[in-house]
């Protein structure tokens, strides 16, 4: 029985089990235990056809926790070790490494990653740094250098459909599926798998950073503190690689890896996490997994918004908006993406100080209502993250300004509200868009729907 057939007679063994928690240390383990010649070990793979990206890294310069790994000690270059060292349960099979570096010939200048033609002038022959089974099948790393002491990484998989039960055609060549170029950040080789589970990452202790550690996070969550965060898991660490699997299926926009100190728990408060690396989703490219993210925001036209009929007291209210939100410490920073035109309400107070409302949706998460409280001078008092948006609501904006200075409320293009500040009181004139209110208001009716005011 070949690799080929044994991994097909374990994956119908195995259909609708869910691997133990240590699987990733005994995997890495056992291509320990063939070691010959320093060779790494690392678990990747992926279906569907040939199609590669380039994923630029994303590095918050003001959470750095720790020197990037290339600077901490002298020593071989970060290319020289990912085209030296080698590992993994088939890294021997000499066949099955054969048909990666002929699938990663035959296919790299043919990829995205090569749209500037960087690639067409490798250096070198192909290396492959990894070989072996994973629980998506068997899979490969290819390194080739591409000058000036860079170095592109491919993962190559074996295309799952050719494994099911029942395939009637063992297909035995491996396809490239995606292609990362070093762009000079501290790690390089990131790849999160078909599964949308299985993330894999040199070690970055591998190239040369000590008492270092590669975390990984699926989503954010928002804290009672309205604070969004990322709760951190360590990979398991073997060899020059690090492995993990997700607790469930994730969107791959959503997916971050980080280095950070290995000492200390960042999900305590106890480190900051260090630079982002980039991660490649080899399922996007494949067609396996969209990554959609949807729109979670207000569903309105931007040439339908109801904007806010006042004397602008805010110049540029958006942008005002964004620079204040981005400070307050209220979102993820690996997460944040300024959002494109969207509806917006500025309101002037008492005293000279103004209020701006708007959405902010993070990742594909639910969007949320935030206010901006600034000061006469222009200077921003307080940001808050106020409801959760429900963008279905017949009225889907009501906030409660400062001081009882009245309530924001906004409605859809085309419908029309009323109030009354009494339970069974006089209804207001219907009346558009985005409103001031009266304080006092108690209900809110849109097309027949009260809404209580809170």
């Amino acid at each position: 029985m070949d690799t080929r057939d044994l991994t097909s007679a374990l994956r119908e063994a195995t259909d609708g089990l869910e691997p133990r928690t240590d699987f990733a240390a005994t995997v890495l383990q056992g291509g320990r235990r063939r070691r010959t010649r320093g060779r790494i070990a690392v678990g990747a793979a992926l279906a569907g056809t040939a199609a590669v990206a380039v994923v630029a890294a994303v590095v918050v310069p003001n959470q750095m926790s720790a020197p990037p790994p290339a600077d901490q000690r002298d020593g071989p270059a970060k290319a020289d070790i990912i085209l030296s060292a080698s590992g993994g349960n088939l890294i021997d099979d000499k066949r099955f490494t054969g048909l990666a570096v002929t699938a990663w010939r035959d296919s790299v200048e043919r990829t995205p990653a090569n749209k500037d033609g960087e690639l067409d002038g490798r250096k070198g022959e192909p290396h492959v740094y990894w070989a072996g089974d994973t629980p998506a099948g068997p899979s490969a790393l290819v390194a080739q250098e591409v000058g000036r002491g860079r170095v592109a990484v491919g993962l190559l998989i074996t295309n799952p459909a050719d494994l099911a039960p029942g395939a009637t055609k063992v297909k035995r060549e491996l396809e490239l599926v995606g292609v990362q170029v070093d762009a000079g950040s501290s790690a390089l080789g990131g790849f999160l798998l078909h599964d949308d589970r299985t993330l894999m990452a040199i070690d970055p202790v591998r190239l040369k950073g000590e008492n270092l550690s590669m975390f990984a996070s699926a989503n954010t969550t928002v804290g009672a503190d309205d604070r969004s965060r990322r709760r951190w898991t360590r990979m398991t660490e073997a060899d020059g690689v690090a492995l993990t699997q997700l607790p469930v299926k994730a969107n791959p926009h959503n997916v971050r890896l980080a280095v950070a100190d290995t000492h200390g728990d960042p999900n305590q408060g106890e480190q900051k996490m260090g630079a982002h690396v980039p991660v490649l989703s080899a399922s996007v490219y494949t067609g396996m997994s969209l990554s959609v993210v949807p729109d979670r925001g207000l569903p309105w036209a931007p040439e339908e918004w109801p904007l806010l009929d006042t004397s602008h007291p805010v110049a540029h209210p958006l942008d005002a908006f964004d620079d204040a939100l981005r400070g307050s410490g209220l979102l993820d920073p690996a997460s944040y993406a300024k959002e494109g035109p969207r509806w917006v309400a500025a309101v002037g107070l008492a005293g000279g100080r103004s209020m701006i409302v708007s959405t902010q949706q993070e990742l594909d998460n639910p969007a949320y209502l935030f206010s901006v409280l600034r000061r006469a001078d222009g200077s921003v008092e307080k940001v808050t993250r106020e409801a959760q948006l429900d963008p279905r609501s017949g009225l889907p904006v009501t906030l409660r300004l400062p001081d009882g200075q009245g309530w924001v409320v906004a409605i859809a293009p085309g419908k029309e509200l009323r109030y009354r500040t009494v339970g069974n009181g006089q209804w207001s004139a219907p009346a558009s868009g985005t409103r001031v209110i009266p304080a006092g208001a108690v209900v809110v009716q849109v097309d027949g729907q009260d809404y209580p005011l809170a």
